[in-house]
């Protein structure tokens, strides 16, 4: 196990519990249950280390989908206040900013909330049980400002589009299942769609 002060539970005693009253200041917080997933997340980490010295590839890919898999089959964040759900976030991200959205739905959070009935039905399940969810709104011209998209679709036939562009920056590209990515509609509008990850293109 690493210094108490780099393990998940190590966060919450060193940077979130000094801060505690001016986080929580009306005691809504379950202080208890962020310190559970905290400890399920340093005992994950212990099956399977993903420090600085394992580099990005499909080994580290590998580890994080398994981290996100532990903790998916031992807690379930996603009820939880939007407040804890962001506290335990940062537990994560400061053992690894990789793990920053190792709990709950992550980007798939987009799919629960916006997304049509098929592709809630297709996905959430499997977010749940640990598949991890990207998203690709990027671009090299504008940054992460959505308003300056210019990745666009073109309608096809039998109600299909065709999208072309270009993303940077591309959250879990080698992790995701699927990914949550931004373009324009033919007729102009922002939208969004849920990508599988296999697909060609």
């Amino acid at each position: 196990m690493p210094d108490g002060g780099t393990t998940a539970a190590g966060a919450i005693t060193t940077w979130l519990r000094p801060l505690q009253p001016v986080l929580d200041p009306g005691g809504r917080i379950d202080w208890t249950r962020l310190t559970v997933v905290a400890e399920r997340l340093d005992h994950a980490l212990m099956r399977h280390p993903v420090g600085p010295d394992l580099p990005a590839g499909a080994e580290r890919s590998r580890r994080l989908r398994l981290i996100r898999q532990d903790l998916a089959r031992e807690v379930d964040t996603t009820a939880d206040p939007d407040l804890l759900q962001v506290l335990t976030q940062f537990v994560c991200g400061y053992c690894d900013i990789d793990l920053r959205d190792t709990t709950g739905l992550g980007h798939g959070r987009l799919i629960a909330r916006h997304g049509s009935p098929q592709a809630r039905q297709r996905w959430i399940l499997r977010l749940l049980a640990g598949d991890l969810a990207g998203i690709a709104v990027t671009e090299p011209h504008g940054g992460s400002r959505p308003a300056e998209t210019h990745t666009c679709a073109v309608a096809g036939s039998g109600g299909t589009w065709t999208v072309t562009g270009r993303k940077t920056w591309i959250s879990r590209l080698t992790e995701a299942a699927v990914f949550v990515l931004f373009f324009r509609a033919p007729d102009g509008r922002l939208v969004a769609a849920a990508i599988d990850a296999n697909e060609p293109g």
